[in-house]
């Protein structure tokens, strides 16, 4: 009976200060609402770098020789057999969607009268396919295991050299020997990673041709994709032992271990984001604490004479605030449907972002949401709202009842 008389006076309390609560609730809406948006966007962020960088060339995982070279480069290689057991190994791992091989190393390209240096990947072409999903064949067609003399070649590269589809380029490396070797490629393709410097100095061509190349079955590192549907927090563990088992000599890198702006962009969106949070919970305390503060001061007469009734301070304390925490969580619900749905709303619209600094691919905006996104969010919200109502509620407490009584 007392509880029920108790929730019906907060209710009533909340109804009869409905102007002044309504600025408050607008405060926490839009504030909720900015933090699910802004937050949306950042996971989306992040997520779009992670699955670039690991669908344009890094893979999940990469294993690598230990052992690295002084005097012979071919030190630095995985041998054959040792490949062959990784890779049997690593492929009984349900969670491992493919395996392949590469060769990684760096050269010069020739056309006509002009020389530069770049990056050569030698790769298993259809596997090769899978986990460039990021790069785009913007000329031509990508590499064939049929057509081994063929060879995908940055844009920006093509340019530098003046060449076309069908031109002819020769290839100069350094063999696992130490000498030079050179072979001569036909271009097939012309391939925009997304990172115009990459794009400079990157081509890809079969691994074979870059095997006989230098005179060597051996390649430089593995490179693991997983089905992404299947890991689980085992995952990491699972690959790094199954690597192991094979023998020494050989070291695992995950993507996140490669990707260096990954993580530098991670913690430059980490700290702009708690700036911005940090000036929206004290938007949202500064609104609940003045609304709740006029509130108590315009009530002095009526909270006084709750006291002399019997009312503790305690009891008045739970009153005030649970007035302001019913306001609080009703604008806390309606800022994380608003912002769920403006997400979605904004994800529907297709909206093209512009081209980022260095990059070559457009994007467009994308609002992420899940669990995280919309419950951090509401969590801050109420927490500002109990503190910004906790002082005024305090302040009604502590007033003396015949002093109170007289105003």
């Amino acid at each position: 009976m007392y509880l029920s008389f108790f929730a019906k006076l907060i209710l009533l309390n909340v109804v009869r200060d409905w102007r002044k609560n309504m600025i408050a609730c607008v405060a926490i809406v839009i504030g909720t609402i900015s933090l699910i948006l802004f937050g949306g966007y950042i996971a989306q962020i992040y997520e779009g770098i992670r699955l670039g960088s690991i669908y344009s060339q890094l893979g999940h995982y990469q294993i690598f020789s230990t052992v690295q070279a002084k005097e012979s480069y071919a030190k630095s290689l995985l041998d054959a057999g040792t490949t062959t057991r990784i890779e049997d190994t690593l492929k009984s791992l349900d969670e491992v969607r493919l395996v392949t091989r590469r060769i990684e190393a760096q050269g010069l390209v020739s056309f006509g009268n002009k020389s530069v240096g770049v990056l050569i990947f030698g790769v298993e072409a259809d596997k090769d396919a899978e986990i460039s999903n990021a790069v785009k064949v913007v000329q031509g067609t990508g590499l064939f295991a049929g057509n081994q003399s063929g060879a995908l070649v940055g844009r920006e590269l093509m340019g530098e050299l003046g060449a076309k589809l069908g031109d002819a380029l020769t290839i100069l490396v350094t063999t696992s020997e130490g000498a030079i070797n050179a072979v001569d490629v036909k271009v097939t393709g012309v391939m925009d990673t997304g990172a115009k410097e990459l794009n400079k100095r990157f081509i890809k061509i079969n691994l074979p041709l870059m095997q006989e190349t230098l005179l060597s079955d051996a390649v430089t590192n593995l490179v693991v994709l997983l089905d992404e549907d299947r890991q689980t927090p085992q995952t990491d563990t699972r690959i790094r032992a199954a690597a192991a088992s094979v023998g020494g000599g050989v070291e695992v890198k995950s993507w996140s271990d490669m990707s260096d702006q990954y993580h530098q962009i991670v913690t430059m969106f980490d700290n702009i984001f708690g700036f911005v949070t940090v000036l929206v919970v004290i938007i949202i305390f500064a609104a609940i604490f003045n609304t709740m503060t006029m509130a108590v001061m315009e009530r002095v007469s009526e909270l006084s004479t709750i006291r002399a009734l019997g009312a503790s301070r305690g009891n008045l304390l739970v009153m005030v605030m649970s007035e302001g925490l019913v306001v609080g969580i009703l604008a806390v619900i309606l800022g994380v449907a608003c912002g769920a749905g403006i997400a979605l709303l904004i994800n529907l619209a297709n909206i093209k972002m512009p081209t980022p600094p260095g990059s070559t691919f457009s994007y467009p905006l994308r609002i992420l949401l899940n669990n995280n996104i919309l419950l951090l969010p509401a969590a801050l919200s109420l927490v500002a709202t109990v503190v910004g109502g906790f002082f005024p509620a305090y302040r009604a407490g502590k007033l003396p009842i015949n002093e109170a009584m007289q105003r």
